[in-house]
């Protein structure tokens, strides 16, 4: 909980005395001009000190706010406890119309929007200042220093003087307070003073008598001017001004003519003051958003027209440097199809090449495992024969899968059969046919959810599915049946995705690339047998469609391999 502002260092407690002090003053100066009651004044200045303070200091200001009303109430009339009420009172309406400013006309910049100041009419101007007043005339009519019959009239007299101070004071007060310094240009200067000087002169005329009510129109333009000319805080200046000015108009009416001085005519006066305030704050507010706007764009020009200027300069150097670029990218293009057309003839007489390779060492192996059966069968052979042998015929046979895994890799890129609508269910289906020995030796249980279809080449996804199926029942715990779970769903950017998840045993995360690359076997060949071909063929039919796969994995807890490929592919 934080310290209350009271008891922080002496120069907030002298702030608090000095805010005390002038409370208490200017609520003397409102009540000597008090006329329905000594405690009840149409100029209640004290009200927007108050508002002030709360929006700039915080609601920690409140001692101060509530000494300097208990003060100038009891030093007035009545008695301690009726002082004690109004000073509650007093001290509650001004800060709840900071809290109300604060959360819904813009808090402190309240004179910077018309709409804020609208809001601020209605809350701190309307609203909160009938506390105060229900609270101050009740309580003297209660304690006895006030008739109920006066109620209203007290009541409406009190509440017009607080209203009046919020809407015509309270402005001058805030603006000034968040911008105190003033940067003229001379003409500026002049036109200030000249502004202040036909002020002076109209108020003059208007309020120097009583009786010229019906000219207090003449005031206006003399609101209208600092508006247009100047700005917000100006404009409460001359307002304040002109408050100031017309009050003491009454005063000297009053000295003179004690007659024609009554509370209605003040009444009247502050009403008409708290009207010009609204309404040429408003303007001021509307003229001033107006301004900052135009600068704004006036910056934005000036910053564009600078980029402009950049940009044009060096698009001429660019476009120097593109015709030298185009130059010479036609040249690399001229090379890049000649080394195309010559990588292409590479490749298939690479592929031709690896064919009769393939046959030419697949023959030996062929004839390896011939004569091992035949030896095994015409020569008699001891316990230890047989095993040699059978380990020559494993090595045989490995190595054909080998040499067979081997061709399968250097034929994807080299496959030119067109793309076809592709139905994965029925891949899926065949693939699952043709292990099906192997997931009955298992005991797989395996799931397959509905696959979309798409454009590819069938033989390659058979062997892309082959070899994903294949290795979730190959690397599987020993402990449990293997489960396999096969799901489809087309993404919105028009790629369908495949996800195979298995319960086998898994690999670590880092090697989630590894596993992709040729020859690469993260188990021991005695443990799990495998060329180390399948994934790389896997990602390399992938590629050739366009498409990627990419995997997840825990040991022990199984692995999840992405498939993602284009439902509409542009690769020949």
């Amino acid at each position: 909980m934080s310290t209350p502002v009271w008891l922080r260092p002496s120069r907030e407690v002298v702030f608090l005395g000095l805010l005390t002090v002038l409370y208490f003053l200017a609520g003397k100066i409102g009540l000597a001009l008090a006329t329905v009651h000594p405690n009840a004044t149409a100029v209640w200045p004290p009200s927007a000190i108050a508002l002030v303070a709360f929006l700039l200091k915080g609601s920690g200001v409140w001692p101060a706010i509530w000494a300097g009303a208990f003060f100038v109430n009891w030093t007035t009339a009545g008695s301690w406890l009726t002082s004690a009420a109004i000073a509650s009172g007093n001290t509650l309406e001004p800060w709840i119309g900071a809290v109300l400013v604060s959360r819904y006309a813009g808090g402190a910049r309240v004179f910077e929007s018309a709409g804020h100041i609208l809001r601020y009419t209605v809350l701190a101007g309307a609203a909160s200042t009938m506390i105060s007043a229900t609270l101050g005339v009740s309580s003297l009519t209660l304690g006895g220093f006030a008739r109920w019959s006066d109620f209203r009239q007290i009541w409406f007299t009190w509440w017009l003087g607080d209203f009046t101070a919020n809407l015509v004071i309270a402005p001058a007060l805030l603006l000034w307070s968040l911008e105190p310094r003033v940067q003229w240009a001379r003409d500026r200067i002049t036109e200030a003073l000249c502004l202040l000087s036909a002020l002076g002169l109209v108020s003059w005329l208007v309020f120097s008598s009583l009786s010229n009510q019906a000219l207090f129109f003449l005031c206006s333009p003399f609101l209208i001017w600092p508006a247009l000319r100047f700005g917000p805080k100006e404009t409460a200046a001359s307002l304040l001004a002109l408050t100031f000015l017309a009050v003491l108009g009454n005063i000297q009416g009053h000295a003179t003519d004690p007659v024609l001085f009554s509370n209605e005519r003040l009444l009247i006066l502050q009403g008409f003051l708290s009207i010009a305030g609204v309404t040429h704050l408003s303007l001021a507010a509307v003229v001033a958003g107006e301004r900052r706007t135009q600068e704004l764009l006036l910056r934005s020009n000036e910053k564009l027209e600078y980029r402009v200027a950049q940009r044009t300069a060096a698009l001429s150097e660019t476009n120097e440097v593109l015709r030298n670029e185009i130059r010479d990218r036609r040249q690399t293009e001229e090379e890049l199809s000649r080394k195309t057309e010559e990588l292409s003839r590479s490749n298939m007489e690479l592929e031709r090449f690896a064919s009769a390779a393939s046959h030419d060492l697949m023959e030996p192996l062929r004839k390896i495992a011939a004569f091992g059966d035949l030896l095994e069968r015409r020569v008699g052979i001891d316990e230890q024969g047989r095993e040699m042998l059978g380990r020559m015929r494993t090595a045989a046979d490995r190595m054909s899968q080998l040499i067979q895994n081997l061709l399968d890799y250097s034929r994807v890129l080299g496959d030119t059969r067109p793309m076809e609508a592709v139905d994965l269910n029925a891949v899926v289906s065949e693939v699952l046919s043709d292990l099906d020995s192997l997931v009955n030796r298992t005991g797989a249980s395996i799931s397959v959810g509905p696959l979309p279809a798409i454009q590819a080449r069938q033989f390659q996804m058979r062997q892309l599915f082959q070899n994903l199926i294949a290795n979730s029942l190959k690397f599987r715990r020993r402990d449990r049946a293997p489960v396999l779970i096969i799901t489809g769903r087309v993404k919105p950017e028009g790629f369908a995705e495949i996800t195979l998840t298995d319960n086998g045993i898994g690999f670590p995360q880092d090697d989630n690339e590894r596993i992709f690359q040729p020859f690469v076997r993260l188990n021991a060949r005695s443990d799990y047998e495998g060329t180390g071909l399948g994934l790389a063929l896997c990602r390399r039919i992938m590629l050739r469609h366009g498409g990627w796969i990419s995997a997840k994995g825990n040991p022990d807890q199984g692995s999840e391999f992405i498939v993602t490929l284009p439902v509409r592919t542009r690769h020949a």
